[in-house]
């Protein structure tokens, strides 16, 4: 038999022995998921991805989300700024791109360094599953060419063809296999905090949410007690995944992305490129390090030679082309064409219907018409120009309408949003009554004793009758609980909606409004609203601690409800 597998290795260098597969498929993907997706390497080699879904809209149609934070002292790199994201494939589901589950290891990076050479038979080592360190941008972009190269050559098809469905290469519709990559800054920190697995409040949160019970250290390597002391990089997968599904994307190697450094400005990117940026924290970063937000810039070049560092790693990305098809680019032709335009004129609820660009545009061809005729009849001219002047006072006249209509319609939304913040603070505060009242009762039954038990406390009776009351109590105070976080959640999430879709000085402008509303209720309510306007307030340059916002939250609510 051993004869057998070594004639059979000899014949082909995508083998593997059975011993081999075992080992490698604990390397490869220790943690394997039902909806992973697995791709193959050189030299029958396998890499683990996940999708990351971003819109289920149009492809023009790209999902923002704020990235940065306002904790730290490196604001410099890491202030609150806008993003958007697209994932290039689809599927019934939405859009979205593929990320690398893991960071990539030793072994993966020994199998793409040595596309065509493929190493000797033996048994993975401990050190074939650590992270890759070591690494500078320019050998980072060459194995994600590499990986490329394999993707699109006849060995990872018949890779595909031979593991009867267990192996894909990702595609488009017109049938363009993927290329690999770097991820782009953008598309890691959106991953990193979650995307659309997570809510709003937990997506703006320092780092994503940690299971009940679980610290920052269960799911990051750092250099600190209870982690990594010894700063060494560590095995990829031991930790916990992140709520999409991702492994050591806080700590152990730093990753490298593929676009510049562009530094923080509040709410957007400065417009001067750097070096190349680094995400993550690694094992010689510190536990305060290990937030989403965090990132930092490399030179390509230190002393003339490209930057490495021993914990400088990867994560791969697959992606496609933006368009893969002639067909696609007419179609997506015809959306940019009409961006900005009102698909009707009656319709004036999104801020009139007023097509400026078309408007414009014709007034300018009309003028260009009139000044040729100019030499040949002034007269002609001079109405051609009184009609110019008028169309140009009724479009102004039009825009002004429009942007009023514009302006009506937010001040509606804001005032509708106040009014939904004060009525899930005033919840707030009677679900925590509520849950101080079940524990004042818990309190109140335990002291009473139980009839079974009023004769004999140690029999089977009063035992059982015990442990009937306690599960019962048990579940009261979990109802309880439970209704008070589901709206404390709810209302994070409306503070961190509001923060990100309203200029908060127009939330401020609207308080008023908001309190008279409520009319009869202005008086009961009305302190619900001001305190919700107090707390966007805070939120805006505050903490993003969400364990800690909530209890604030909960105290300040239920200090207005006597």
């Amino acid at each position: 038999m051993r004869r057998l597998l070594l004639a059979l290795t000899l014949v082909s260098p995508f083998l593997l022995t059975p011993v081999q597969a075992a080992d490698s498929a604990a390397a490869f993907n220790p943690k394997p998921a039902a909806d992973d997706v697995i791709i193959p390497l050189p030299c029958g080699g396998e890499m683990a991805l996940r999708k990351i879904y971003t819109a289920n809209a149009a492809k023009l149609q790209d999902k923002g989300f704020m990235a940065g934070s306002t904790q730290g002292e490196a604001l410099i790199a890491q202030a609150p700024n806008h993003r958007y994201i697209q994932g290039s494939f689809h599927d019934s589901e939405g859009y979205y791109y593929l990320i690398g589950k893991y960071e990539l290891t030793t072994y993966q990076a020994q199998l793409l360094k040595n596309a065509n050479k493929c190493p000797k038979e033996r048994k993975l080592t401990v050190k074939d599953r650590m992270a890759q360190g070591n690494l500078s941008w320019f050998e980072a972009v060459e194995l994600t060419k590499n990986l490329s190269a394999f993707l699109a050559s006849p060995s990872a098809k018949k890779a595909v063809d031979e593991s009867k469905g267990r192996l894909t290469l990702p595609q488009s519709e017109s049938k363009t296999v993927a290329f690999a990559r770097l991820p782009t800054d953008s598309e890691w920190e959106f991953a990193a905090r979650g995307g659309n697995a997570v809510t709003s409040s937990q997506f703006s949160a320092e780092t994503f949410p940690l299971a009940q019970g679980k610290t920052i250290a269960d799911y990051a390597w750092y250099k600190g007690q209870g982690s990594a002391p010894d700063g060494k990089v560590r095995v990829i997968g031991l930790k916990e995944p992140n709520p999409l599904g991702l492994y050591d994307i806080l700590g152990n190697v730093s990753e490298i992305m593929l676009d510049p450094f562009y530094a923080t400005r509040t709410g957007r990117l400065h417009g001067q490129s750097g070096g190349f940026i680094v995400r993550g924290g690694s094992v010689l970063s510190a536990q305060s390090d290990m937030v989403t937000a965090y990132r930092s810039e490399r030179a390509y070049f230190t002393r003339q030679k490209e930057t490495t560092g021993r914990d400088l790693g990867m994560r791969v990305v697959l992606a496609l082309p933006f368009t893969t098809s002639i067909a696609e680019v007419r179609e997506l032709n015809k959306e940019v064409a009409t961006l900005g335009q009102d698909s009707d004129a009656e319709d004036v609820k999104g801020g009139g219907n007023l097509n400026t660009v078309a408007e414009l545009d014709k007034i300018i061809a009309e003028q260009k018409k009139s000044q040729e005729r100019y030499q040949q009849d002034k007269e002609e001219w001079s109405k051609a120009y009184d009609k110019l002047r008028h169309n140009l006072t009724d479009l102004r006249a039009r825009m002004v309408e429009a942007n009023a209509k514009r302006d009506e319609m937010r001040d509606r939304a804001i005032v509708s949003n106040l009014r939904l913040g004060g009525y899930l603070c005033s919840t707030i505060a009677s679900e925590q009554i509520s849950y101080e009242r079940t524990l004042k009762s818990e309190e109140v039954i335990r002291s009473i004793p139980l009839p079974a038990c009023r004769t004999d406390a140690g029999s089977d009776e009063c035992k059982k009758a015990t442990a009937a009351q306690d599960e019962k109590l048990k579940h009261n105070r979990a109802l309880a609980e439970y209704m008070l976080d589901f709206y404390v959640s709810y209302y994070a999430d409306h503070i961190t909606d509001t923060t990100e879709t309203f200029d908060y000085k127009f939330v401020v402008a609207q308080t008023h409004n908001a309190q008279k509303s409520l009319g009869q209720n202005a008086g009961s309510l009305g302190q619900y609203i001001k305190q919700f306007v107090v707390d966007v307030h805070d939120y805006r340059g505050g903490s993003r601690n969400l364990d800690e916002n909530k209890a604030r939250w909960i105290k300040r609510c239920r200090a207005l409800k006597q």
